[in-house]
């Protein structure tokens, strides 16, 4: 249940605009997650808050060599979003 309430918080948190401004840090923590769903949520949520979420782009950066190539495809897209 923990993991699935996790789960939805992550990709809901990028529908809420500029209130989820103060949340950018733990977002940006899980761009470092060793479980990949976790990073692919955390990219997703970060390229729904746009330019909100622009600060966090040069760590997305790292992703775009990561060895996941649904992670580097979400990371440019999310880099494409908050540039």
């Amino acid at each position: 249940p923990h993991h699935e309430i996790k789960s939805h918080a992550q990709g809901e948190i990028g529908k809420v605009g500029d209130a989820a401004r103060p949340y950018l840090p733990r977002l940006e923590a899980l761009l470092e997650d060793a479980e990949v769903t976790n990073v692919l949520r955390a990219i997703w949520a970060l390229g729904d808050l746009g330019a909100v979420a622009a600060p966090s782009a040069p760590k997305l950066f790292p992703l775009l060599n990561h060895a996941d190539v649904d992670v580097r495809f979400l990371a440019l897209d999310a880099v494409a979003k908050l540039v």
